[in-house]
Order: structure tokens, then sequence, then C-alpha cells
């Protein structure tokens, strides 16, 4: 399997390379130097004819030019699988080797993630440069979504949220709170046809969290393979909840109620009744649990909260000791998080403290 893995990374690796402006561009120079070999124009004809380059082109963006998009994931939304390679590191169980897990993400971020990438929204643009003008206007140190609860009156609500060992945690709950305010508004209907602004940033940069959590762990400051193992374990876990049912809010609270060993199906109910479970919640549920009590706040407020939240949160995940990793992102111009971090790190912020 493992070899298997390998050799369709390999081949798809080929196809993108045969594809791409520095392939047309290699092949012309040949031309002019008179070496060229006759099959060349034939071999890079290939996958075009076929198609494959608008088949891969929508999934990954291999060879540079960020072309002002970023990527788009959900650990309830479906479009992440389970890696069976990996396995939970508390049982002592040996692990499989790192490279091959990577390939597992690339191949599956190709060929299974059918809208992976979104054009950049200008008022998520708008909401980053807001929080950067509230830290310019002497907002204090960069906080993990602490001063955007304050600013909004609600950081005595949720600040367990933010009090974890680990900042993909503390992600992770709050997209899956993001994930679950969004699913109980449409409840059924189309996701996007009516979003206010607020809902349009928070889930935006929620879903690009999940992805550079998924697929692009290198660029955070945290562990890339501790990181990895806390996603999947979550993934795994909502889709065992879920059982291959459509997330909708009416299933999600059944998940809730389930947990707790509890029938109630009254939102106030479920919400008493687990307040005295939180310490024993997975990242899971305490993600649905935080949903629940964001809706509750009404219909306006929660996404305000969500979206300075998430502006809050890219800026301060952005600063990392990982220059090296961040510089080839930028010179290949390929990822979001990069042109924020070369912005901090112009203003002279190298550090979240």
């Amino acid at each position: 399997m493992i070899m298997g893995a390998l050799l369709v990374f390999e081949a798809l690796q080929a196809i993108l390379y045969l594809t791409s402006d520095w392939a047309t561009v290699s092949l012309a120079c040949s031309y002019a130097r008179g070496v060229t070999c006759k099959l060349m124009p034939s071999i890079i004809r290939f996958p075009t004819r076929f198609k494959f380059d608008h088949f891969l082109g929508r999934r990954i963006n291999l060879f540079g030019y960020w072309r002002n998009k970023m990527g788009q994931s959900s650990v309830i939304g479906g479009n992440l699988l389970v890696n069976r390679l990996y396995v939970d590191p508390n049982r002592g169980n040996m692990v499989v080797a790192v490279p091959v897990l990577a390939v597992y993400n690339l191949i599956s971020s190709m060929i299974f993630s059918m809208k992976n990438f979104v054009a950049v929204p200008d008022l998520v643009k708008s909401q980053i440069v807001s929080s950067l003008r509230t830290y310019g206007n002497g907002g204090g140190p960069l906080t993990n979504g602490k001063a955007s609860l304050q600013r909004n009156g609600v950081l005595g609500d949720f600040s367990s949220t933010l009090e974890k060992d680990s900042q993909i945690k503390v992600m992770l709950i709050w997209h899956i709170a993001t994930e679950y305010c969004n699913i109980a508004i449409f409840n059924g209907a189309e996701e996007g046809l009516h979003q206010s602004d607020a809902q349009q940033v928070a889930t935006t940069l929620s879903k690009y969290c999940a992805y550079l959590m998924y697929f692009i762990p290198d660029l955070l400051a945290e562990n890339s393979t501790d990181t990895l193992f806390i996603v999947h374990n979550v993934v795994k876990e909502v889709q065992n909840a879920l059982g291959g049912d459509k997330p909708s809010k009416d299933r999600l609270l059944r998940v809730i109620q389930d947990s707790d060993g509890s029938g109630n199906t009254d939102n106030t109910t479920i919400a008493q009744d687990s307040a005295t479970n939180n310490n024993e919640d997975s990242i899971f549920i305490q993600g649905l649990k935080l949903g629940m009590k964001l809706e509750a706040k009404g219909e306006d407020l929660p996404w305000k909260v969500m979206a300075e939240f998430w502006a809050e949160t890219i800026i301060y995940i952005a600063p990392s000791d990982k220059a090296a990793e961040h510089m080839e992102r930028l010179a290949q111009e390929g990822e979001f998080l990069t042109h924020i971090w070369a912005l901090l790190t112009h203003a002279g912020i190298l550090k979240r403290d």
C-alpha cells in the first residue's frame, strides 16, 4: 500500500509538471537550442488532451502563484478523510513514517476534495486589517481570541475554550462551533445563499484554519505530527458519531445528547445538563456545545463574535519560528497565511508575545 501511494504521488507530480508553465518554457528553450526530443511535445500535450490539468488544477496549486485563493476544509462537512495509517500514540503503538502520511494528505487533497479553494473575500481582508489596527492602537500583545471576546462582552462565558494546552485544540473547538452555527442557520438549505458579512468572514476563516491544520500543518507553530494526530482523531470521532448521516442541527444535537447520556431534546436543557461534563468532553463535543451556547446569544452577536475571533486567530497563529517554511511558500506566492506572516514580520511582530 505504501509503495502504491508513493507511485501515485510520483505520477501526479509528473502530470502537474508537464502541465506547468515551467515545462512549456523549458520546451521552448530546448527548441531554441535545437536539442529537444521529438516526443516531448506529444508528452506535454497528453495530460492537456485528457484534461488532467483541469481536473487537478481545481484541487491543488503545486507550482506556486497564489491566485488570491485560500483553502477550505471542514471536519464536519465531509471533505476530510480519516487516515487509517494514524495510530493513537497514547496506546504505545508505532507510527507509520511521517512522509507517507504527508503523501496521503496531498493525494486526498488533489483527488477527493472537490471544493478546496475559494477566492479570498474582501470582507475577510478588511476584518483582518481591522484587527491589526486594534493592535496598532495600543491593543496589547497578540491573543488567541481573548481580546475579541472581551470587546464583545462574552469573555466570561467562553474563556474556558481558550485555556487549552494546544492552540490546535482551541481552533478545532471554535471551528466545530462555527460549523454548528452555520449548519443550524441553513439546516438543509443551500449554504451561502443568504450569508451576512460577519458569517462569511467567520466561516471562511474557520474553514481556512481547518485546511491549514489538516493539509499544511508545517506552517503552524505547533509540532506538525502532533497537529495531524489531533485533527485526525477529531475527524474520526465526527465520522463515527454521524455514521454517514448528513450533518444537520437535529443530528448534531442528538450527538450531544448521546455524549451526555440524556434523552432531552430542548436546547436549554441540553446546555444545563452538559455544563457539569465539560472536563470529560472530547474536542468534538466541546465544539458542539460551544456552538449551541453561541447560538443562544441571538442572531447577530454570535457571528460578530466569531468573525472577530477568527480574524484575531489568523493573526495570532501567523508569527512562528517556521521562517524557512514561510520563505519557501512566499517564493512560490502560494499561501494566504504566509502573506500575513510577511506583513507582521515587516511590522516587527515576530512572536506572539
